[in-house]
């Protein structure tokens, strides 16, 4: 009787944590913004987290899979973005179906390593262990 008290009260505190942890210690996700607890895509032996902000302020966790070597080419590959490919890298133009369109509303996807706002693209970043990414819309 008493384990199973002792596992209640492990199970909580973890999913405290991890409640904490996912809606305020990010730096991307704050106050009132809602954090999905996490979606998977892609296949491969590499994984690594992505936050993706929309034009509504609602942040997702996402957990991409891939074989592939850079952030942008595991996206794109998984389907979480589509854009296109230029001599200057991958030009995001939708994440997760949300499209930002410059010409229309000066909206456009920022690229994040983290908390920064990155100094190269998607395409030139190499998926490195225990850095944090994200994708913020943004429109001025």
């Amino acid at each position: 009787m008493e384990k199973k008290r002792v596992l209640k009260i492990l199970l909580f505190a973890v999913a405290s944590v991890a409640f904490l942890a996912l809606t305020g210690c990010n730096g991307i996700a704050g106050p009132g913004e809602d954090v999905t607890v996490e979606n998977s895509i892609g296949e491969g032996n590499t994984s690594f987290p992505i936050l993706v902000t929309d034009n509504e302020e609602i942040t997702t966790l996402w957990t991409v899979y891939t074989d592939e070597d850079t952030i942008g080419d595991a996206l794109y590959v998984a389907g979480l973005v589509e854009g296109e490919h230029t001599d200057f890298g991958l030009m995001i133009r939708s994440v997760d179906g949300i499209v930002a369109d410059f010409d229309a509303n000066s909206a456009w996807w920022g690229f994040f390593v983290d908390g920064e706002l990155a100094m190269v693209g998607v395409s030139d970043t190499t998926i490195e262990s225990g850095v944090e990414y994200a994708l913020v819309y943004i429109a001025e």
